[in-house]
């Protein structure tokens, strides 16, 4: 049956690899979050800001800037202030681990799913899970370390996938919600209206808004109110089209970013270009990469981001692969993105992975097996302190990251926009 590894269809071989990479990174984050000696680094302006709003105080006043996100996280993470910082601190490490591990289980479920129809692969949705986390282990304990949110936007991103088709109301607050910590995940809102799917649209809308207005009832209209002007004022300090507040926010010319948009911002400052040139540069990027997709998936008859419904049989098909495009480009064409935001890709390898096991063509599968390591490789690349520091520089300067990951998800459409149509030549030969 596909010629696959015995081993992988092993659940318990799958579950105890798991098992033991979550816990050797969650472990001693944990041990370094009890040490009273140790910080418990980004998770503490959170921790701080959601105890100063708890306590009905200014949330920013205890930050020193470095609470970044809008109020409704903080309102979020309230429950976690019932227990000293670093005990929370430690039992948000485990909460993200397990929330990694469950996000990627759902996205490769729907991808199996979604392939089914076309594929008699059989069903190695735990050993997916596992090799999608091993490509991101290194980027997931940078998180857990950090006592990062990524898990948070992984869930939601994944819930969304999971319920497009048929709970739109719900893939429309869960956009909504992870749009209410971080905004990128807006890109959903145009997709939802470009496939008629207006329900979806509103539900993101409705509980983007609904969201961050919530901490009003708890902290008052005046001070909710400056909370918001203060979230997007951040937001474009950021953009680098004004916000003179006290966030120590990056901008979009961030030299860590690893962004298109940041590669061509920094190109543009360099070169002294207008704003609006600049702009448009990043636009037609967008552009470009948005028509090599609608092309490729056309020409193997499976049409990407068109107006119409796509055909029953092929609708679980095309939402996953229209999925796996626009996390991408919220990853690619962030204002700024840090190489420790490509945790969210293990989505997307969970995604490579399922369909390289569909695939009849072995070929293929060696082809998307490689591209998938050599993402997780770009994105680490090069290690910092081992006196190449200049290299790793001009592999974010010409964002590196984002083109191994454009290219992985132009392969993925590639052959799962093909899977129907090789099923069908292998079933008539």
């Amino acid at each position: 049956m596909n010629n696959l590894p015995a081993f992988l269809s092993s659940k318990k071989l799958a579950g105890a690899v798991i098992a033991i990479m979550l816990l050797s990174v969650a472990v001693p984050t944990v041990f370094h979050n009890l040490n009273p000696e140790k910080d418990t680094e980004d998770f503490a302006p959170v921790y701080k800001a959601a105890e100063l709003m708890r306590q009905g105080k200014d949330m920013y006043s205890g930050t020193r800037g470095l609470y970044i996100y809008p109020p409704f996280l903080a309102l979020l993470f309230q429950p976690l202030t019932a227990l000293p910082e670093r005990p929370a601190a430690a039992v948000w490490t485990i909460l993200s681990a397990a929330i990694f591990a469950a996000a990627v289980l759902i996205v490769a479920t729907k991808a199996i799913e979604a392939w089914s129809t076309f594929s008699r692969a059989p069903d190695l949705r735990w050993s997916i899970v596992a090799l999608a986390l091993l490509l991101s282990l290194e980027k997931i304990n940078a998180d857990l370390k950090l006592g990062q949110t990524d898990c948070l936007i992984l869930l939601g991103f994944a819930c969304a996938l999971r319920w497009m088709q048929r709970k739109p109301l719900a893939a429309g607050i869960a956009i909504g919600a992870i749009a209410s910590i971080k905004y990128v995940s807006l890109i959903f809102v145009p997709y939802f209206v470009l496939k008629r799917n207006y329900k979806a649209a509103a539900a993101s809308l409705g509980s983007f808004f609904f969201l961050n207005l919530l901490p009003i009832c708890q902290v008052g209209m005046q001070r909710g109110t400056r909370y918001l002007l203060s979230a997007t004022a951040a937001l474009s300090k950021m953009a680098e089209v004004g916000g003179r507040v006290r966030a120590k926010i990056p901008r979009i010319t961030w030299e860590r970013s690893v962004s298109v948009t940041s590669a061509v911002s920094k190109l543009g400052r360099q070169h002294d270009l207008p704003r609006v040139l600049t702009l448009g540069l990043v636009f037609a990027c967008f552009c470009i990469v948005l028509t090599l997709i609608v092309m490729i998936s056309r020409r193997e008859g499976l049409p990407l981001f068109a107006f119409t419904k796509p055909e029953n049989s092929r609708a679980d098909l095309t939402v996953c692969l229209e999925w796996s495009s626009l996390v991408v480009f919220a990853l690619v064409f962030s204002p700024q993105a840090a190489a420790r935001h490509f945790v969210v890709f293990c989505g997307i390898y969970a995604v490579a992975l399922a369909l390289a096991f569909a695939q009849l063509d072995s070929a293929k599968r060696r082809l998307l097996l490689i591209a998938s390591v050599l993402v997780s490789l770009g994105v680490s690349f090069p290690p910092q302190g081992i006196g190449i520091d200049k290299v790793l520089n001009v592999w974010r300067a010409v964002a590196g990251p984002s083109i191994c990951a454009t290219v992985l998800l132009l392969l993925i459409v590639h052959f799962g926009a093909s899977l129907s149509t090789a099923e069908r030549e292998h079933g008539s030969s």
